[in-house]
C-alpha cells in the first residue's frame, strides 16, 4: 500500500531505532487520539516516530465494542409502530429517545476505550464533517446506520465515503433529498455537499449550486424498505453546467466533479491539518499534500503524511489547539486509569459543557470558542471535582499511576503540552496533590 512504502521512506530519513520520549509520546497521543494513561504513554515514548505512527494509522476503524442489539431490528417494523395509535406512538417516542442516549453513551464509550485511538478520533471527526443531529432522524436505526457508514470508511477512502454518505438515508432526510425534485429542485444538500462536505468556501460561482442541486433530484429513499434509491420520476435529466463542464448528470456523475475538482482535496488536507497540527496551515504544505491525497483519496497515506511532518512536532505548535469537552473529560479519565466517572455521567457533563454528542447545531464551538468564560468556569468546576480527595477511593490510590510518580515520573510532561507557568508551591506535595495541581492547570486544557 502506498501509506507503507511512505512510511518506509519517512523511516529511513529519520534517526532508525531512536525512541521518541515522554513528551512526543503526550502529543501524538494528545493530537491523535484522547490522551492515555501511564502505562500507553510509556509504551508509545519507546517506539520511534514512525513504529508509533504505523501503530495509529494501521489500526481498524471498527469498533470493539459490540453494537446495541437493537440495532440488528429491521427497520421498516420500528418505522410503523409510529404509525400506530396514540399508545403505541407514545410508547415508541420514548424507546427512540433512549436508544438515541444509547447509541450517544456508546460512542463515548468507543472513545473512552479505544485500542485504537487514531480511528476514533477519524470517526468523530467524520461525523462533524457529515454533521446529521441524532435527534433530527426519526428512527434511531436509521442514525444507527448512518454511524456504521461513518464507521466502515473513517480511516479508508474520501472518495468511498463521500458517495457512500450521499447515500445515506439519515443524511438524505436532514437535508431534504427526497423534497428535491424536477419541478422544485432544494438546494439545500447542493450547498451541504460543497460547503460541508467537500469544497468548503472554495466554491467558484453560486451558479453552480443551483446546477448541482438539479443534478442530485432523485436522490431519495425507499419508504418500504428504507434503503437508497434513485428515482427516474423526479430527477431533472437536462444539461447542467457545473464547474465548467455540460451533460445531462446524474448524483452519481455530480459527485465525481465534486471529486475531481481540486478545491475538493484542499479543504479536507486543510481541515485535517486544523484538527492534528494547528489553525494556520501553510499554502505551500496544503498543496502538496492536497496533490498527493488527490491521486486516489486514500486517507491513510494522508495521516501519515500529516503525522510526519516535521511541523507536527514542532515545539512551536505544541499548545496551540484547545481541547473539546471530550478531550478534557477522556484524558483525565484516561490519566486516573479509573472509573472517576460513570458512562453516564461523562455523557452528561459533555452535553452541559455544549457537546452534546451528534446532536446541537453545526457547528457548535471549535477552537478558542470552547473556553469562553461560562464554559471556562465550568470546565474548572469539573477539573477541580476529579482532583479532590474523596473522588479518589484510598485503594485506588496505589495504582500505577501514583507509583509512577513517586517514583519520579515526569508528571508535567505527561499532562502538559508546554511548561507550566504554575509551578507547585512546595516540590515535596505528594503524589495526588501534584495530579490536582496539574489537573487544574491552563495549559491541561490544551493539546
Amino acid at each position: 500500500m502506498r501509506w507503507l512504502l511512505l512510511l518506509c521512506l519517512l523511516s529511513t530519513q529519520s534517526v532508525a531505532g531512536i525512541a521518541m520520549g515522554l513528551d512526543d509520546a503526550r502529543h501524538l497521543l494528545n493530537r491523535a487520539g484522547f490522551g492515555a494513561s501511564i502505562s500507553q504513554l510509556e509504551l508509545y515514548a519507546a517506539l520511534a516516530p514512525d513504529q508509533a505512527i504505523y501503530r495509529l494509522v494501521s489500526a481498524p476503524s471498527t469498533s470493539q465494542l459490540p453494537w446495541p442489539t437493537w440495532t440488528t431490528e429491521p427497520i421498516e417494523s420500528t418505522i410503523s409502530r409510529i404509525r400506530q395509535d396514540i399508545e403505541i406512538r407514545r410508547e415508541t417516542r420514548q424507546i427512540n429517545k433512549e436508544r438515541r442516549i444509547e447509541l450517544q453513551q456508546w460512542q463515548i464509550q468507543n472513545v473512552w476505550t479505544t485500542p485504537h485511538p487514531l480511528a476514533e478520533r477519524m470517526v468523530l471527526f467524520w461525523h462533524d464533517v457529515f454533521f446529521v443531529p441524532i435527534t433530527a432522524v426519526l428512527d434511531p436505526l436509521l442514525y444507527a446506520q448512518h454511524m456504521r457508514t461513518m464507521r466502515e470508511h473513517a480511516t479508508g477512502n474520501y472518495g468511498d465515503l463521500l458517495r457512500a454518505m450521499m447515500r445515506d438515508v439519515a443524511l438524505l432526510e436532514y437535508y431534504d433529498a427526497p423534497r428535491s425534485r424536477l419541478s422544485s429542485p432544494n438546494a439545500r444538500l447542493a450547498e451541504a455537499l460543497l460547503d460541508r462536505f467537500s469544497m468548503g468556501d472554495s466554491v467558484p460561482r453560486r451558479r453552480d449550486y443551483r446546477e448541482l442541486a438539479r443534478a442530485l433530484t432523485g436522490a431519495s429513499m425507499d419508504r418500504g424498505t428504507f434503503t437508497y434509491r434513485f428515482d427516474l420520476d423526479i430527477h431533472d435529466p437536462g444539461d447542467k453546467n457545473i464547474f465548467g463542464r455540460s451533460g445531462a448528470f446524474t448524483p452519481d456523475e455530480a459527485i465525481q466533479l465534486v471529486l475531481d475538482h481540486p478545491a475538493t482535496a484542499e479543504n479536507i488536507v486543510r481541515r485535517l491539518w486544523r484538527h492534528l497540527v494547528g489553525p494556520h496551515p501553510e499554502a505551500k504544505i496544503v498543496d502538496k499534500l492536497a496533490k498527493d491525497f488527490r491521486r486516489d483519496y486514500e486517507l491513510q497515506p494522508l495521516l501519515v503524511a500529516i503525522l510526519a511532518h516535521p511541523q507536527f512536532w514542532a515545539q512551536a505548535q505544541r499548545g496551540q489547539l484547545v481541547k473539546s469537552p471530550l478531550d478534557v473529560l477522556v484524558s483525565a479519565l484516561k490519566l486516573f486509569d479509573q472509573p472517576l466517572l460513570n458512562l453516564g455521567e461523562v455523557f452528561e457533563v459533555a452535553s452541559t459543557m455544549e457537546m452534546p454528542m451528534f446532536d446541537g447545531t453545526y457547528p457548535r464551538h471549535s477552537g478558542l470558542s470552547w473556553i469562553r468564560p461560562d464554559l471556562w468556569s465550568l470546565r474548572m468546576r469539573i477539573m477541580r471535582r476529579l482532583s479532590r480527595g474523596k473522588e479518589v477511593s484510598t485503594e485506588h490510590r496505589g495504582l500505577a499511576l501514583y507509583h509512577w510518580i513517586e517514583q519520579g515520573g515526569e508528571l508535567e510532561t505527561a499532562m502538559l503540552p508546554t511548561p507550566t507557568n504554575e509551578p507547585p508551591m512546595h516540590w515535596n506535595q505528594s503524589a495526588y496533590e501534584r495530579l490536582g495541581h496539574y489537573l487544574l492547570d491552563r495549559q491541561f486544557q490544551l493539546k
